[in-house]
């Protein structure tokens, strides 16, 4: 009779190639888990900017005055629509604000088809005691970003 050997186990080798497989997923993981206020104040104040950018090129491009409008009216606002004056909003809006985030400031900016703003704005974004505010200058109409 011939006896077979079977390990009962994983060798050593093999238990370092998962341990090392794990920190790696570790590393690559944890820091999504503890991303600070101040970076979700910043990247939703810099994508509203670029939407207010996007509705003064669109004025301009489409000669007719573009809206961004803040809801609901009075704030903290959750959420914003660009349109055009008196027709349907942009494809992609209405877009919701991060609930984490109060929203405060000018409930409408009007872009006049020259690209300036019909007067100036302000957007405040607050979480914690982290803040960003975005400013639209009525001149020009152009959107800058400051904080945190």
């Amino acid at each position: 009779m011939r006896v077979q050997w079977r390990p009962d186990g994983f060798t050593i080798v093999e238990v370092l190639v998962v341990v090392g497989l794990l920190a790696l997923l570790l590393v690559a993981a944890v820091p999504q888990l503890f991303v600070p206020d101040e970076v979700s104040v910043e990247t939703t104040a810099r994508l509203v900017a670029a939407d207010l950018s996007l509705a003064r090129r669109l004025a301009i491009a489409r000669r007719v005055q573009y809206i961004v409008t803040f809801a609901p009216p009075g704030g903290p606002y959750t959420s914003y629509t660009l349109a055009p004056q008196g027709g349907s909003p942009e494809p992609d809006f209405p877009k919701s604000l991060p609930a984490q985030l109060t929203v405060t400031g000018s409930g409408e900016v009007t872009f006049q088809p020259s690209g300036a703003a019909v007067a100036a704005a302000l957007v405040t974004f607050t979480s914690g005691g982290t803040t960003a505010q975005v400013d639209v200058v009525a001149a020009t109409g152009r959107a800058r970003v400051s904080g945190p």
